[in-house]
This record gives structure tokens, sequence and C-alpha cells, in this order.
């Protein structure tokens, strides 16, 4: 059960005054930055799709900074970072209708350099939105009615589009297509009880057909790289919905676990596929419940691979989390790879080596790019808190560059990087 917690008149003076910020931002670049650039659309579709993916690339971290400037929510990030150097898909669990926010902060800070470029899934109702719904048209979101039918031409579509786009990208699913509650609980045991599954209490059971035909498509294309699974948490405050935002009522902790899977490993057949996410998301379940108990997620070290042994930490009432301590517990029960999985891992180990000679080079130039040793590394100026606020404010009104607000914000207050250490 989720605790209710008292919002003061501050608390929503400062979540409404949030909420009215970051809506004239998107107005701002939408009308100043996106409109002008449409023309392209028609006389460079490339060009166009470049440059308005780099437009909302720069507007992603002032969400991050003002999160932080606003609320002082703090991101604890664990497991494999994602390499913005390889096309892929993102899978997680969708725990309240605001998890797009937090995954913003997130992405920020473990995906280095910072230069995604993710395609989110969303319902078709988001896309009528004024002001968010014409951005996230304009960066090619992907759209679906819950009409597999129609939805398929649709996904069909876009994927082609960006596969053709000379550019990497993720998409970013939801597999359980909505956020948890009762009622989408009591749905989902319905439909585990029908299935003869097991019935999940911290995840709903995963629709895969989408989730499926997009890794086909995507592998087909010579796009697929990586699934990267995240699974979110909140040990705290849980927003629920828009309206907790408009109250004040923000978390101040969100945890994110970040695991990744080679596409060399993946099943090609579609029901293979199926079944696969389906023993992700048992995982998912046990990991949750897990946090939920202790508050955090586990951490281990994984195979010394050329990009996977490049995780992060949480630090544990002063402890990072591989020392011995007391809120460590036993991991057997929760490792991700089932024996099913596994099958299918051993089934797909004579990939293609051009695949893995791509690969390599892809994770090279990810290491090539950024200082492990102190990814975090920032600059020795120090501005104020207060010039960050100001500068916000003057970019909202001025075309909006509002990446160097979280940039003047992060190299003035160093918490992030504080409570994620890099594994020795």
């Amino acid at each position: 059960m989720v605790k209710k917690i008292k919002i003061n008149m501050k608390d929503r003076i400062i979540g409404l005054l949030f909420v009215i910020i970051w809506y004239v931002s998107v107005l701002a670049g939408f009308f100043t930055l996106i409109c002008p650039i449409l023309p392209l659309a028609i006389i460079s579709p490339k060009k166009y799709r470049k440059l308005s993916d780099k437009v909302f690339g720069m507007w992603e971290p002032f969400t991050a900074a003002m999160l932080e400037i606003f609320f002082g929510t703090r991101i604890y990030l664990t497991g494999d970072k994602i390499n913005p150097y390889e096309s892929s898909v993102l899978i997680m669990n969708h725990r309240t209708r605001v998890d797009w926010g937090f995954l913003w902060l997130a992405l920020f800070h473990c995906c280095q350099p910072n230069a995604h470029n993710v395609k989110y899934v969303l319902k078709s109702s988001l896309m009528h939105l004024p002001g968010p719904g014409w951005v996230m048209q304009t960066c090619s979101f992907i759209f679906v009615h819950r009409n597999w039918s129609r939805d398929k031409f649709l996904i069909n579509q876009m994927i082609n589009y960006l596969n053709n786009s000379d550019q990497l990208y993720q998409v970013l699913i939801f597999p359980e297509g909505t956020d948890l509650t009762e009622d989408t609980i009591r749905k989902s045991h319905k439909y585990a009880d029908e299935k003869n599954y097991e019935r999940y209490y911290k995840v709903l059971h995963p629709k895969t057909s989408g989730f499926a035909f997009i890794v086909q498509k995507m592998k087909t294309g010579g796009q697929l790289k990586a699934i990267y699974d995240i699974t979110i948490g909140y040990p705290k405050t849980i927003p629920i919905s828009e309206r907790d935002l408009i109250k004040g009522k923000f978390p101040e902790e969100v945890h994110l676990h970040v695991k990744r899977y080679s596409s060399r490993i993946l099943p090609h057949q579609e029901k293979d596929l199926k079944k696969w996410l389906r023993s992700i998301w048992k995982g998912k379940e046990m990991l949750l419940q897990n946090f939920y108990t202790v508050k955090h997620f586990p951490t281990e070290k994984l195979k010394e691979d050329s990009y996977e042994n490049i995780n992060f930490q949480i630090k544990i009432n002063g402890e990072t989390s591989h020392e011995k301590s007391s809120h460590e517990f036993e991991l057997n029960s929760l490792q991700y790879t089932s024996s099913n999985e596994k099958s299918i891992i051993n089934e797909n180990a004579d990939a293609d080596d051009d695949d893995d000679d791509d690969e390599d080079e892809d994770n090279n130039k990810m290491k090539n790019s950024h200082n492990w040793n102190n990814p975090y590394k920032t600059p020795n100026y120090r501005p104020s808190h207060l010039l960050s606020i100001v500068l916000g404010f003057w970019m909202i009104l001025t075309n909006g560059f509002h990446q160097m607000v979280a940039s003047i914000y992060f190299t003035r207050y160093k918490k992030k990087p504080q409570v994620i250490k890099k594994l020795e």
C-alpha cells in the first residue's frame, strides 16, 4: 500500500511552478526551435531528423536539472551503463504515470556521453496534447492504438523510417502497456489465471507482441545491438499521476537498475522472443519484491566483457554496496538469466562474427570517448545555485537552449556523482 503523505501549501506552489515552467519550456522550444526547421522535413528529411533530435536532446537535461533544483530528487543507479553508440531497445516496468520524467534524469547520468536518441512507444491519445504531443510527433515517437492489426502497420512504418535515417536510435517500450494500479493488478491476475501464469504483484504481465515485432524489425534492418532491461522503484514517496506532481508530491529517491543483453543472445523466432520477455518479467517481479523490502537494488559484478564491466553502484549508509554490509543479501534467487534463457543463449551462441566486430568497435568508441576513471568529472568553475535558476528562466524566454541550465547546475552541485561509484 502506498504511504500517504501530507502536502503543505509550499509544496503545492513549488509543484505548480515546476509544471508551469516545464510546460512553457516545451511550448517555447516547439515554436522557436522546432517550427523553423519543419521545412527541412520536405527538403532534406535526414537532416531534419538529425536536427530535430538534437534540439530535443538539448531540452531533456533541462527537466533533469529542474527536478533537482526544485525538489532535490536523488537518482540511484546500479547495473550497466547505456551505450549511446549502438541502436537498442529499452524495456522498463511502468510503476507510475510519470516514470518518463525520472527516466530522463536517470538517462542523463547512466548514458555517457549524453548522446542517446530515445523514441518512446506511447498510447496514441498523448499525441494530441497541445505542446508536448506536437514535440513528440516531430521527434518520431511511436504511438499505438492498442489495436494490434493497426499498430503493427504503424510500427512497421516507423521502424523502417528510423532504420533509413542514418542515425543510431533507441526504442523505449513499456511492455505492461499501462501503469501499476489496483485495477490493473486485478486485470493482470485475471489474465495470469486464464493463461496459467504466476500472479505478479509488483509488475503486470507484459504484452509481448509489440516487443517481439520491434526486435525482429530492428534485427532485420541490421540496427539492433542490445536490449536494456530497466527496473524502476520508488522506496519512499510514489507519485502516481501528473496531479501528484502539481501538488508537489515528488519522490525523494528514485532507484533504477539497468541490465544489458547483447542482441547476439536473443532468439530469432517470435514465439521465443515472447517467451524470453516473460522470463525477464518474472525476474523483474522477484527483483522488485526484494527492493521494497531492503529499499535498494542488489549489485553484482558482471562478466569481464569489453562493455559490460562498466558498472556503477550506490552507497548505502556510507558503504559501497559491494563491501560487506548488513544490507547485503543472497542473489541466487534474483538471477535475471533463467534456465530457459540460458538455453536460448546457447542456441544463439553461433552469431555472425561481423556482428561481434561491429559491437566491439562501438564499445571501444564509447570507452575512448570518456574518462571512465572519473566518469562524472566536471569543470572547475562553480556558479551559484541562483544563477542556475535565473538562466533557466532566461532560456525559456529566449529560444530555450536548456542544456546549459543542466550543465551549470550539475557542475555546481555534484551530489549525483557522489552516490554513484564505478565497480573496482
